[in-house]
């Protein structure tokens, strides 16, 4: 039984936070795709754009759940989308190398708060 769940928040306007609570495995992976590609179909749509996904990785990340994040910059990157991980450094002694390769191939923060200063601030739309 998987013990992971995966959650998202938006934290700012224009950031997506995806909350992995536990192991990042291939379920949660999957979980993790589905949950960000609905979130970029909504804001496609019209809503408010998402221009930073976050994910804030829980205790750790599996070698199929490395595939997932690899899968999550792909799509993110061909959508002009900037994708960062938080707590990265706190999993990666933990993981077997290829999958810890994943983790230090994308911009890592220790926390939310400092992601979202180093982020560009949203857009201000003139009425």
């Amino acid at each position: 039984m998987n013990e992971s769940r995966v959650r998202t928040d938006r934290p700012r306007e224009d950031v997506l936070r995806v909350r992995v609570e536990g192991e990042l495995d291939a379920a949660a992976g999957a979980s993790l795709l589905r949950q960000v590609d609905a979130h970029l179909a909504v804001a496609g749509a019209g809503w408010a754009p998402v221009r930073h996904v976050l994910v804030d990785l829980g205790t750790g990340v599996t070698a199929r759940g490395s595939r997932a994040l690899h899968h999550l910059r792909h799509v993110a990157w061909n959508r002009g989308l900037d994708v960062r991980l938080i707590g990265a450094a706190r999993v990666a002694p933990r993981m077997v190398p290829g999958a810890r390769a994943v983790l230090h191939g994308m911009r890592n923060h220790p926390d939310l708060a400092s992601a979202l200063a180093e982020l560009e601030p949203p857009a201000v739309v003139a009425a």
